[in-house]
């Protein structure tokens, strides 16, 4: 059974807002937030995971070594892990 995770609002004069959001957004970072899940990875730095449908397979294999070196680095990935090379990562990291 999988447990329901609440989804938390938080204002940007709030502690707990990620201040990177303002750092990289100015004015432009949003009033407040709302996420699921540990928030404490906004303060990481991140990285975002993007693949094409199609792609050669020598970029196959880098990608599967890349995505290890994340695992293993305990890196903050993030996406939408769509596509099929996405979910692979996925399961790696």
């Amino acid at each position: 059974m999988t447990e329901k995770m609440d989804t938390v609002n938080i204002q940007q004069n709030n502690p707990n807002y990620p201040s990177a959001l303002n750092k990289h957004m100015g004015e432009d970072a949003p009033d407040s937030i709302t996420f699921i899940g540990n928030i404490d990875i906004l303060r990481h730095n991140s990285t975002a995971l993007f693949c094409s449908q199609k792609c050669p397979g020598d970029l196959i294999l880098k990608t599967y070594d890349l995505a290890q070196i994340f695992r293993n680095a305990g890196m903050t990935v993030i996406g939408g892990f769509h596509s099929p090379m996405e979910r692979e990562c996925l399961s790696i990291l």
